[in-house]
């Protein structure tokens, strides 16, 4: 009988030893499990912060752009409305730039519906705010003379309140939550 309990009494101190073996390998293998998954998790995070990162860069160049040409259509039209010598060379070269900066103007205020799509708060206003100057601009193109600095007021009104929601926009688009973050 001793030879039995001998016999139990070893396999119990073989399976003590596998298990003392086993656990820390059991515990690196799911440590290693984990410490993957936690990984791409981080690298998916960081992609998608990367990405936000990118966007709201690639709106701002586009809002700074929609900015600075409204400013140089309203410097343009200035000069044109006080050129007292009427100095034709000068007129066609400033009418020339007008239009240049006119049809960029267009096509950025186009190209800036892509980028706020992701500014699900800001979006709605930003829009609205940017067709409002691209208004006030489109008036003081058509305007009469003596209407000037009314429409270039109501440009500059409209240029700040668009300038605010291009800040507002741009902070939401570099903290906007999806489902990944």
């Amino acid at each position: 009988m001793s030879t039995n309990k001998e016999d139990i009494e070893m396999i119990i101190e073989i399976i003590k030893i596998v298990v003392s073996f086993l656990t820390p390998l059991l515990v690196l293998i799911f440590g290693l499990l984990i410490s993957k998954q936690l990984e791409k998790r981080k690298s998916d995070v960081l992609k998608e912060k990367e990405w936000q990162t990118k966007w709201a860069e690639l709106f701002l160049e586009q809002a700074n752009e929609f900015n600075d040409l409204t400013t140089n259509i309203v410097y343009l039209m200035n000069r044109l409305s006080h050129n007292e010598k009427r100095d034709i060379e000068l007129i066609e070269d400033l009418n020339k730039q007008l239009n240049e900066s006119r049809h960029k103007f267009q096509y950025v205020d186009w190209h800036m519906e892509n980028f706020v799509q992701f500014a699900v708060k800001n979006k709605d206003n930003f829009l609205i705010k940017q067709k409002e100057l691209f208004s006030a601009i489109d008036k003081l193109l058509k305007g009469k003379k003596e209407n000037f600095y009314t429409n270039v007021n109501d440009v500059k009104t409209r240029q700040f309140e668009y300038n605010k929601l291009v800040r507002d926009t741009h902070n939401e688009l570099l903290t906007h939550k999806t489902d990944n973050t």
